[in-house]
């Protein structure tokens, strides 16, 4: 693209816009630009631009370092086993494993999926078990399934049904939780839709978002438009997505569960790094000599050395807020008949070391920080005590990768 130079009317016309008055052609622009208001529009049109574009050119790098391994994914999917689900079972079961190699590929590095029956099985599908019989060998009562109840037919109670994984089902710490019902009639016991299907869908939603399960669900055929609006709004308010027959549009089941399970681990390429532990390390210095002693009756001055270990990661505004004085066994130190504590730090307040630099690898540079606080004993009851503080800090690490990204040109 050829340079344009400061005549062009386009551009005239939009340093008018941020500058005021119209500056005559081959005039040299005058007049304070506003910047932020430049930046502003800048990017809402590179953003209304760059949003209209359909092709990808992926990073060598994965996003994320790699698969995002620390994204654990349990997912329940739970069907209706009346006859009419028959076509969904199966359909499901064949796409099951290639949506799973791919979403793990993709989204979800350390994933776990269980396939269950309500009130029934589906014999040469992946549903061969029920949802009562896997709760129960994890030891819940079956007197506290609320699946097994209501007036209508337990194999379609899939309200309930999403309640009992809610609250029973053995999910792993720091897993993603999500749950993936399919059915064709309506929450509560089947059709018809009435205020019971409301109120057991409401049940659900509350159970799934105490539990920070995202519920999505599946309409099958026939399915009314009210029964339908339900399903919409038990995924919906707890952070899932609704499906309706038929699938085949969206790539079928396949492309369907892979982005359930990616929509279950949040963002694509959004993971919590994995980092080691970071931390400043601290020192205590006092006395004035080797025999100093801190006596029952006492007052020292402390000094607080904070020191940076690491020679690539600075600690960014390290600040100590100083706790209490406690015995060595963690109890409270005995009180002073006015109330206050026997043992006494001051400033008893937030102390700051400001950024701690990287360490001299040379050991030639101390870059360690001091602060001083005072210890001021009265009547102390005699032994070992311990003093606790808390740490709050950042870390700044500055590295360099390299990125790269493979097209092809064509011939013209």
């Amino acid at each position: 693209m050829a340079n344009k130079d400061k005549s062009d009317p386009k551009i005239l016309k939009a340093v008018q816009f941020l500058t005021g008055p119209a500056q005559a052609p081959g005039k040299p622009i005058t007049g304070s630009i506003d910047c932020a208001r430049l930046e502003t529009l800048a990017n809402a049109y590179i953003e209304k631009n760059c949003s209209q574009k359909v092709l990808d050119i992926d990073s060598l790098h994965p996003c994320g370092g790699g698969v995002p391994s620390a994204q654990k994914v349990d997912l329940v999917i739970l069907i209706d086993t009346s006859g009419s689900m028959s076509d969904e079972a199966t359909g499901l079961s064949n796409a099951a494993d290639a949506a799973v190699t791919a979403a793990k590929k993709k989204c979800a590095g350390d994933l776990r999926v269980e396939y269950l029956g309500l009130s029934g099985i589906w014999i040469g599908t992946k549903f061969t078990t029920t949802l009562e019989t896997y709760l129960t060998g994890k030891g819940v009562p079956v007197a506290s399934l609320l699946s097994l109840g209501g007036a209508g037919d337990p194999q379609e109670n899939g309200a309930r049904g999403i309640e009992d994984l809610a609250k029973f089902f053995d999910w792993r710490a720091g897993a993603q939780r999500a749950i993936f019902y399919l059915s064709d009639e309506g929450l509560e016991g089947g059709d018809p839709q009435d205020a019971a299907d409301v109120s057991e869908a409401t049940n659900a939603i509350n159970a799934a978002n105490a539990a920070t399960a995202k519920v999505f669900t599946y309409a099958g055929t026939g399915i009314g438009a009210a029964t339908q609006a339900e399903y919409a709004r038990v995924a919906t308010n707890t952070g899932g997505q609704a499906f309706v027959n038929p699938v085949a549009s969206l790539g079928g089941f396949q492309t369907v569960l892979e982005n359930i399970i990616c929509a279950s681990t949040g963002a694509p390429g959004c993971a919590p790094a994995k980092l080691p532990e970071l931390r400043p390390c601290f020192h205590i210095k006092w006395g004035d000599s080797n025999k100093d002693q801190i006596e029952s009756e006492d007052f020292e001055v402390l000094c607080i050395e904070a020191r940076n270990p690491y020679t690539n990661v600075v600690l960014k505004d390290v600040t100590v807020i100083i706790g209490v004085v406690v015995h060595k066994n963690g109890m409270p130190v005995e009180k002073l008949p006015d109330g206050t504590p026997s043992i006494l730090l001051k400033p008893d307040a937030q102390i700051c070391f400001g950024d701690l630099e990287v360490c001299d690898p040379t050991g030639k540079d101390d870059r360690s920080v001091s602060r001083e606080v005072v210890l001021k004993t009265a009547n102390a009851v005699p032994g070992d005590y311990s003093l606790l503080i808390a740490v709050c800090f950042g870390i700044e690490y500055q590295q360099v990768v390299e990125e790269r990204f493979n097209f092809t040109l064509i011939a013209s």
